[in-house]
């Protein structure tokens, strides 16, 4: 994370150094065109083509997405001109149509048959029974009456659903005779059915009201379908005909009225909707249609701002995209909305190549670093475009609150996440920028989602500042969905949305921001992995102790491991006192000496019972041993897959030093013995080599990086504080000054970006954490002795005049006497020996404190 900011300050101190040394500066640095300068550019204009390519080719310049009943707040001009055919309009001319076919009605003579039947079954039974009655009587003629009329339906269980009248009845059975009755009620029933066969309806149903005394409609006539138009007739006026017709009967009057009372109930609407062939019609009607074409030209409004959307806009701006897709196919997509988003998007790369100028990044030493973020802008970029093309599929037309939905399900923060928790908060601002500028011209350059875009990854920034922990960076995103939700519920009821759709909204940017954080935690590995990135996530994952090396380093070198905790806690603190990663300082001194667990006897803090084994080598020998476990825990730091930082530490961290004690004690061997001893009497004396200092120099290479620099000191000074025989402030800024300078001479801190300034606060951090780490305590004193101080305070304080006649009687000692001779000054300090040996020790129990 700390990258960024390491890599800012090791150019400004190189610079620096370069300027005061009176050198050029380096090649590569900027956008010089010397050596790296025409990788740098190639670089980004390939970025540009990509980011292009991935943004824009293809898409449509209707942008944004709208959904019917928002307000529109921008206005879209067709930048061509096309022709589609519009279902909206092809389906309302069709219901228009369907609506102006009239309806067919059929005419339905089951009523007049059943009345016909009943009145035959009555004339015909009463006539049998009367004439029965006249045969019983000896032909004396029975004329028939009302009430016995009456008498007989009930006797012989006839019906009378129709509420004949039975006096009408006695008339015609008095009145004619049989023949003349069956001829009458013929002809009746023939007028009857003439009436039906017209139409008859009833003027108080809805589908015949205002039909004006005449209705002209559709018949069935016959079996074959064919329609006929005919006027039907109400009820009232179907009685009126059938009074004038049965008044033409050859009748007498009291007859021709009994018989319109008894036909009049059969009188009935007998007009029937017949749906099946209405429909069929209609659907006939329809089918005959051509579809509407409706013709835009170009620089034609398809919306205007401030405007509520139709369907019929919807649907125009659905096939608008349609032809903007096809007519970039077919012209290489050169139009003009896409040459204005090309050249926007390369002043935007500009600008952020004259930010990393500006901001002194050398981009020959940090192309990774420049090739990291553009791939991670590129990935998050792609990521929105596939899910602004969602948008387009058979999804958004089934379910049309999709589209509503796209603009909050973007992982706006999922690139500016991961750059800042890799590089810092300066690469991550940067990728945040270029990302929401190219997510608002995708969605037609929308001001609002500019902001809602910057404001979502900025906060989400800001919660992946020193992030240590995987679920803080979950919580990041959470947070980062919570400013989406709120822009949601802003922008809603601005844009007259449905307050349920607000509601998903809101809930499809908490939900998007959550899972971006989610993405984040898996995707941070692969990045690391793949361009060798160590996250402070990472860095506090390896201080577990309980992991296998640092486990194996506790059993197997026991000194060796305290000795790394210690070096820890220096580096530590020396690093945070100059701004540089501390929790790194503090890993990869954890890790700097577990090559030590190969031959651990070998090393001081690891050697038991006196035993030495560099005894019994020569001095060559003893520094291959000691210089090995720099490389062997380079091994053992590939084998456990630790990060590359570590690996560079652990080579660095002693640099190309000097072995010194085994190195001059070969220069004292060589001084003593310069030639071999003989192996036998006539033996040729053979003269040593001189003594060769690269073997006794570690094989480095030296720090390059500010915290292995640190390590470095911390690791001689750690080693060295051990040696003091007095610990004082003085004595161990001497030792601090004296390893500093060596070091500075011996050119080991010639790579690093340190200055001298903070090389005086590394040194005065060592001071302070020494001075605690070394500090003595006092020697607690046995029973015994507690016992005897007991026994003569208690004869002091009984006879306390002896105690003064035995001091004077006893000779002055030799500290008295150098302490009459020379009397401390008032204005002298106190001594080292006691201000700091024994300021901050505890008083040893049962005496008092020291003072």
């Amino acid at each position: 994370m700390v990258l960024m900011k390491k890599s800012r300050r090791e150019g400004r101190e190189g610079q620096k150094r370069r300027r005061l040394q009176g050198k050029p500066a380096e090649p590569g640095e900027g956008f010089s065109f010397d050596r790296g300068g025409l990788g740098n550019i190639a670089l980004f204009a390939v970025l540009t083509v990509l980011i292009i390519l991935v943004c824009f080719a293809g898409l449509s310049p209707a942008s944004p997405l709208i959904q019917e009943g928002q307000v529109s707040r921008t206005r879209i001009i067709a930048e061509i001109g096309f022709e589609y055919e519009s279902a909206l309009e092809t389906n309302r001319l069709r219901e228009e149509r369907g609506r102006r076919v009239p309806p067919v009605f059929r005419i339905d003579l089951g009523e007049f048959e059943n009345f016909r039947d009943h009145l035959s079954e009555i004339l015909e039974a009463t006539g049998q029974h009367f004439a029965q009655l006249a045969n019983d009587n000896a032909g004396a003629r029975t004329r028939a009456t009302g009430p016995a009329v009456t008498e007989f339906l009930q006797s012989a269980n006839l019906r009378n659903p129709y509420n004949l009248n039975a006096n009408d009845l006695a008339l015609l059975l008095g009145e004619l005779s049989p023949s003349r009755r069956a001829e009458v009620l013929v002809e009746g029933l023939r007028i009857l059915e003439g009436i039906h066969l017209r139409g008859i309806y009833d003027t108080g149903e809805n589908d015949f009201s205002d039909t004006g005394g005449g209705l002209r409609l559709f018949n069935i006539t016959d079996a074959t379908g064919q329609l006929e138009q005919v006027e039907i007739q109400p009820r009232d006026e179907a009685l009126r005909m059938l009074r004038i017709q049965l008044s033409a009967l050859d009748v007498s009057r009291g007859v021709s009225i009994a018989l319109f009372r008894i036909l009049r109930e059969g009188v009935a609407p007998n007009i029937v909707f017949d749906e099946e062939r209405t429909q069929a019609n209609i659907a006939q009607t329809q089918a005959a249609l051509s579809p509407v074409r409706i013709t835009v030209r170009q620089g034609d409004t398809i919306i205007e701002p401030n405007s509520r959307i139709t369907a019929r806009q919807v649907e125009q701006l659905d096939h608008y995209r349609r032809a903007l897709r096809e007519a970039q196919t077919s012209e290489i997509g050169l139009q003009s909305v896409f040459i204005e988003r090309a050249l926007l998007t390369i002043v935007i790369v500009i600008g952020a190549a004259l930010y990393l100028r500006v901001s002194r990044i050398s981009l020959a030493k940090n192309r990774r670093l420049v090739l990291f973020s553009a791939l991670l802008i590129l990935f998050n970029l792609g990521i929105i475009r596939l899910v602004l093309e969602l948008g387009t599929t058979a999804m958004a037309e089934t379910f049309p609150v999709f589209t509503a939905l796209l603009p909050y399900l973007l992982p706006i923060a999922l690139g500016p996440m991961i750059i800042t928790i890799l590089l810092g908060t300066g690469p991550g601002i940067l990728a945040a920028a270029i990302i929401g500028v190219l997510n608002a011209m995708m969605q037609g350059s929308s001001v609002v989602v500019l902001i809602a875009s910057h404001l979502t990854a900025l906060v989400a920034i800001y919660h992946c500042r020193n992030i240590q922990m995987r679920a803080r960076v979950v919580r990041a995103g959470f947070f980062s969905g919570l400013v989406m939700g709120g822009a949601a519920l802003f922008l809603g009821p601005r844009d007259a949305v449905e307050v349920t759709t607000i509601i998903l909204q809101v809930l499809a940017g908490i939900g998007a921001g959550s899972l971006t954080g989610v993405i984040v935690v898996g995707l941070l590995p692969v990045w690391e992995n793949l361009f060798r990135y160590t996250t402070d996530i990472t860095l506090l994952e390896l201080t577990d102790f309980n992991h296998p090396l640092l486990r194996r380093l506790q059993v197997e070198a026991p000194g060796s491991y305290h000795h790394s905790l210690m070096v820890a806690n220096l580096s530590e603190n020396a690093a945070a006192r100059i701004g540089a990663n501390a929790l790194l300082c503090r890993v990869c001194a954890l890790y700097h000496d577990i090559g030590k667990m190969v031959k651990p006897e070998y090393y001081t803090e690891n050697q038991r019972d006196g035993y030495n084994p560099h005894i019994e080598r020569n001095p060559s020998m003893s520094a291959l041993v000691i210089k090995s476990h720099v490389k062997e825990g380079v091994q053992m730091a590939r084998q456990y897959k630790l990060p590359k930082v570590i690996i560079d530490v652990i080579r660095e961290h002693h640099g190309t030093s000097l072995i010194q004690y085994f190195y001059y004690k070969a220069l004292e061997r060589a001084r003593v013995n310069p030639v071999a001893e003989p192996a036998g009497p006539n033996a040729p004396r053979i003269e040593l080599d001189p003594v060769n200092e690269n073997t006794y120099r570690y094989e480095g290479p030296r720090p390059h990086f500010t915290e292995s620099a640190i390590i470095m000191l911390a690791d001689s000074v750690e080693a060295a504080g051990r040696s003091l025989r007095k610990v004082t402030p003085q004595s161990i800024e001497e030792l601090l000054d004296k390893i500093v300078t060596q070091r500075l001479e011996d050119g080991q801190l010639d790579d690093t970006p340190l200055t001298v300034r903070e090389l005086a606060s590394i040194k005065d951090s060592f001071a302070f954490t020494l001075l605690n780490m070394l500090h003595s305590r006092v020697e607690y004193p046995d029973e015994g002795e507690v016992a005897k101080a007991k026994k003569r305070a208690a004869r002091k304080s009984s006879h306390p005049f002896a105690e003064a006649a035995a001091r004077a009687a006893a000779p002055p000692s030799d500290t008295d006497e150098k302490a009459e001779a020379h009397p401390p000054a008032s204005g002298d300090p106190p001594s080292s020996d006691s201000s700091d040996g024994e300021a901050d020790q505890e008083p040893t129990p049962g005496s008092a404190p020291h003072r």
